[in-house]
């Protein structure tokens, strides 16, 4: 009798247990799902949230997301889930995910001035011109021949239009969005001059690759430098335009055309075409000079030390501040005080960097300077507020603020179009045969604050090198004025022309074979050094 009911209870053990088996065994039957947490955000006109997986994670599931600011005036300023403050130097950032749903929490804050992509001030463009019929030449008859990308945000565009004498004109136009390319200049020296010279020179120096590059100001013979004001870099290469006394244009003595003389400025990714202050007055106008500002913020205030001397090495009793970026030698008075700043390795518009030294003895001594490639020195009567470790940096200026916070400045000559309209001087020019047609002309325009058109027009007829009747004929300044504003300038401006005008590109981002697209009328081939040697160029680059 035991033996049967041991044996009974073995067996409903073992069919207990295999039942059970075979239940668990059963995916329908006792399949158990794992908690998916949420993680909750919002997203806003200043920023958006990506990457985040809306289905869910598990606990102990790591959490990648990415932030983009789409302010350009705003920074992250702090990052948190829920109560934890998320690091990251880079706008991605991660998490390990709890056993609860979570709620991501972004703010932000206005960016540093030195930290703008664009700090310049600019004007507000029209999301759309108004449409304009030309006069000067056949509307019917203009199109668009041909169109080439050459990289990231650069176009090549061929237009044909017949003037209204039926003759032909071909404009090679450059377009380029400055959020995705860069506009900037170089400058004849030690014998590089040609465009294609200094190509191969800027792109050496800077390790950035060319798309495009034409000639710029006009030169002056003798002088070698160019008429206008002119900058790269902060640095000032030369502060005003020429100036003769005589302000005149009827005069046969005076090189000053009848608009002001004009300046293309480059704030980042935004340009300006404006004359050196905002003046209908060309004695004022020409009269002013490029200078340089000292930059610094105050308890998030941007402040600015404005006409800063950048010669001479002391300072005079009318002149508080002396900023010095090149070796020499000073004389440091017992008062004074020298702020000694490392530059920071950035490409932003001001040139700046941190206060590693400040430098007063209490007695007069000259002092050495032999280390600007790597620090620049701000000398002042007085002692300022910087403490060490401050951020200070320096930009150009002008007298009325009109090109505060451009790094590069490359001056034209007669204004084209201003606001939209075709200039009221244009018929009144008479400088560098300015109502002379048929000759070959560079210009440039802003179709908004991050658009710019480079226009190049060749005719070899100007100098005798045409080969062929259907060669293209060149224009005179009314008609390139017109030309500009039909393709959409809201400011255009005149440069050199002549034999002086030049085009070269290179497609596949700057890494294509350069080839000339415009000749100069001087040569009029195709060889890449037959060219006229020019002052300074304008250059369109890789970021």
């Amino acid at each position: 009798m035991k033996r049967k009911i041991i044996y009974a209870f073995s067996l409903i053990t073992f069919l207990s247990i295999g039942g059970v088996s075979l239940v668990s065994c059963d995916p329908e039957i006792n399949e158990v799902e794992e908690t998916k947490y949420k993680v909750n955000f919002t997203n806003t006109n200043d920023y958006e949230i990506y990457g985040i997986n809306t289905e869910g994670y598990l606990e102990n599931e790591i959490v990648n997301f990415e932030i983009n600011v789409l302010n350009e005036n705003l920074m992250i300023n702090e990052v948190k889930t829920d109560d934890s403050i998320l690091n990251s130097e880079t706008n991605k950032y991660s998490f390990t995910m709890p056993n609860k749903d979570v709620t991501i929490t972004v703010s932000l804050k206005n960016k540093s001035i030195f930290d703008l992509a664009s700090p310049g001030n600019n004007k507000n463009y029209p999301d759309k011109l108004e449409d304009f019929t030309p006069t000067e030449f056949e509307e019917d008859t203009f199109k668009e021949a041909s169109k080439e990308a050459l990289g990231d945000g650069v176009n090549h565009i061929v237009y044909t239009f017949n003037l209204n004498n039926n003759h032909e004109v071909h404009a090679n136009i450059i377009e380029v969005d400055l959020t995705k390319a860069t506009l900037t200049t170089n400058y004849a020296t030690n014998g590089i001059a040609t465009p294609y010279s200094q190509l191969l020179d800027y792109e050496a120096k800077t390790n950035k690759k060319v798309m495009a590059i034409t000639n710029g100001d006009f030169f002056a013979t003798g002088v070698g430098t160019s008429v206008n004001a002119y900058a790269l870099n902060n640095k000032i290469i030369k502060a005003g335009h020429n100036d003769n006394g005589i302000y005149d244009y009827k005069n046969p003595q005076s090189d000053i055309p009848a608009s002001n003389p004009m300046l293309i400025g480059i704030s980042g990714e935004t340009a300006l075409i404006s004359s050196i202050l905002d003046t209908d007055s060309k004695e004022e106008c020409i009269k002013s000079q490029l200078s340089y500002s000292i930059v610094y913020e105050d308890n998030g205030e941007v402040k600015t030390l404005d006409h800063v001397l950048n010669t001479g090495n002391n300072l005079s009793s009318n002149n508080d501040y002396l900023l010095i970026t090149s070796d020499m030698s000073i004389n440091l008075e017992g008062n004074q005080y020298l702020y000694k700043i490392k530059y920071s390795d950035t490409q932003n518009v001001i040139t700046e960097g941190y206060i590693e030294e400040i430098i007063n003895y209490g007695i007069d001594l000259s002092y050495q300077i032999s280390d600007t490639n790597e620090y620049f020195y701000l000398l002042s009567n007085e002692e300022l507020t910087f403490k060490v470790n401050d951020r200070v940096g320096y930009t150009l200026n002008s007298d009325d603020g009109t090109f505060k916070f451009y790094k590069d400045i490359i001056g034209g000559r007669q204004s084209l179009v201003e606001n939209g309209e075709i200039a009221k001087t244009v018929y009144e020019e008479n400088t560098n045969g300015a109502q002379t047609s048929n000759i070959p002309r560079t210009a440039v325009g802003v179709k908004d604050e991050h658009t710019v058109l480079l226009c190049s027009i060749e005719s070899l007829r100007y100098g005798s090198k045409a080969t062929s009747d259907s060669d293209p004929y060149g224009v005179d300044l009314p008609e390139l004025a017109e030309f500009m504003r039909y393709i959409g300038c809201y400011d255009a401006m005149n440069f050199d022309g002549g034999g002086s005008t030049q085009l070269i590109t290179k497609n596949n981002n700057g890494e294509g074979e350069a080839k000339v697209k415009v000749r100069s009328s001087d040569y009029g081939t195709y060889e890449l050094n037959d060219s006229r040697r020019v002052y300074n160029t304008v250059i369109i680059s890789t970021k």
